[in-house]
């Protein structure tokens, strides 16, 4: 590959904390869920990443099968059969003939152990030329460098670990030492090449174990130390819903099943500030009573009362009531996101929309 893709580091790692794998349901392992190419050249051509797979089970383990999300990526993946702690290899390259854009493949991987496929990603950004680490890395805690706040988000099921990572950098004249402290219960954090040299980066790796009393979305924090200086803290958001991956399909259909008059509701346009309240109702045509573990909304200014639980056939509602005076003018929607116990639908999300003036 070309120098332009100065930017990955690979050195030898020296983890702050000890590394943890994305552990699978049925026996399996994944030594990342996500690899970031970070910044590379349109001139590089194609580049290429690796998945490994560990049998953390008893019985032999097979890769049935890699479906990848477009043209764009060619996979392969050990075909022969894993046995009990050995490793398999899937291989993703990404043809970087798309232009100067930013990508993100995802690799949708069916293993012999798990009902439901594991999915992998890949992404990056191909430009025309690297631009300067200063100039892609933004956000500073001291001479470390992320290119924004926000990490990519972690999808889980309860009881479930998973981790992702992002590209950082060392933006300082000299080489620096990261280590994490104030971590949330829960949340590891590693670097692949640390100390990180001067000018350079480095993988920052997030592992978050999803505890039972965690449900939809829940934020981990943490607190860097650069070069024993304490800098603010950073926060990375997973949402967590029930594990219905042993189920059968029957087991699955006879578990509650919630069904809503309406999916969104609208409030008439107002022009003045003030509160307004509207109400979901909503039946539960499954066969065990339905219980809504958390309520998440995307908007500070709406805030959503108690939901109790629905028997067998029977009726609720809830209500939530939308300070229309924190909203901005035109139309506004809110999104209320409830992870349930049901099999069938796991996560609702409902909408109350309406226009300000």
């Amino acid at each position: 590959m070309k120098k332009c893709l100065f930017a990955l580091v690979l050195g030898t790692a020296l983890s702050v904390c000890v590394p943890a794998q994305t552990r699978i349901r049925g026996g399996a392992s994944f030594d990342r869920t996500v690899y970031d190419f970070g910044d590379i050249c349109v001139s590089d051509g194609p580049v290429s990443c690796n998945y490994v797979v560990t049998n953390s089970g008893t019985s032999p383990l097979n890769i049935l099968s890699v479906v990848t999300s477009c043209g764009c990526t060619n996979v392969k993946w050990t075909r022969e059969s894993i046995e009990p702690g050995k490793k398999g290899v899937i291989s993703a390259t990404y043809k970087n003939d798309e232009g100067p854009v930013p990508f993100d493949k995802t690799l949708t991987v069916y293993l012999s152990c798990a009902k439901e496929p594991v999915i992998l990603r890949l992404r990056g950004i191909s430009r025309e030329k690297v631009l300067p680490l200063e100039e892609r890395y933004t956000v500073l805690y001291g001479d470390l460098a992320l290119k924004s706040d926000g990490f990519p988000r972690l999808n889980l099921n309860q009881g479930q670990q998973k981790s992702g990572e992002i590209t950082v950098a060392n933006l300082g004249a000299k080489s620096i030492t990261v280590r994490f402290t104030d971590l949330s219960e829960g949340l590891s954090l590693r670097l692949d090449n640390n100390p990180i040299p001067a000018h350079q980066t480095a993988r920052l790796i997030y592992t978050i174990t999803a505890g039972n009393d965690r449900w939809g979305l829940c934020e981990y924090s943490a607190v860097p130390v650069v070069n024993d200086v304490r800098q603010r803290g950073f926060f990375i958001t997973a949402a967590t819903k029930e594990d219905f991956s042993g189920l059968s399909g029957e087991e699955k259909a006879a578990g509650p099943n919630p069904k809503f008059e309406d999916s969104v509701l609208a409030f008439k346009s107002r022009r003045t500030s003030g509160k307004v309240q509207l109400e979901f109702k909503m039946g539960n045509v499954g066969e065990k009573t339905l219980h809504i573990h958390k309520a998440d909304v995307d908007n500070a200014a709406a805030t959503v009362g108690t939901i109790s639980d629905v028997p067998a056939g029977g009726q609720s509602s809830f209500t939530v009531t939308v300070d229309t005076g924190a909203l901005t003018e035109g139309e506004n929607r809110v999104m209320i996101t409830l992870t349930t116990n049901s099999p069938l639908r796991p996560v609702v999300n409902l909408f109350v929309t309406g226009f300000i003036n």
